[in-house]
């Protein structure tokens, strides 16, 4: 692979991965939330989420990152942009996989959280995230797919491991924004 090709897929890759981001801030935005960026150990940012952002509100903000990614691959499909095609419906649709950490989990933690035990719920995503990732990686080394994907199937476990170790932690805050929001609590908690 040339240079220039190399350069062209870094900058259809990064400006992917900026519009994903876009997608969940715009989505965010619109509910009157603000986020931060986050360092997702060492393959980049992600936005962080207010932790009032539960049920809907964090299917919807969820959702919105990769939905940014598939309407931009539409868009680079129109203009015949093969590398914006592919890094948009690549990062689009690997993020709609229904697994913790990824946006396809959490929209399904947002639907399902609302009606079954969100804790459970969690545990459920982010043990099926360890399996996907630990099975990507077993496919890439069988079929000896490129390396470097490797590191991205480790990423995927790290961040769901991180994410099941937080999980008690996040779970009593989840409890106390539920409360906080119920009814008549408006004053609890602030």
């Amino acid at each position: 692979m040339s240079a220039e090709m190399n350069g062209g897929l870094i900058l259809a890759l990064l400006t992917a991965w900026l519009l994903h981001e876009l997608g969940h801030w715009l989505a965010l935005h619109s509910l009157g939330m603000a986020g931060r960026l986050h360092n997702r150990w060492f393959l980049g940012v992600a936005l962080e989420v207010p932790l009032a952002c539960q049920g809907w509100r964090e299917s919807y903000v969820a959702v919105a990152g990769p939905l940014a990614n598939l309407l931009l691959a539409v868009l680079a499909w129109r203009l015949d942009c093969s590398s914006l095609l592919g890094a948009n419906f690549v990062l689009g649709a690997v993020n709609l996989l229904p697994f913790l950490p990824l946006d396809g989990g959490k929209v399904l933690r947002g639907l399902a959280g609302s009606v079954f035990d969100w804790l459970a719920v969690s545990r459920f995503l982010l043990f099926w995230g360890k399996a996907a990732a630990l099975a990507f990686a077993g496919v890439i080394y069988y079929f000896g797919l490129h390396r470097w994907l490797l590191l991205l199937a480790v990423w995927l476990y790290l961040v769901a491991w991180r994410e099941e170790r937080n999980l008690p932690y996040l779970h009593m805050l989840h409890l106390l924004e539920l409360a906080h929001t119920k009814p008549g609590n408006s004053d609890k908690y602030k």
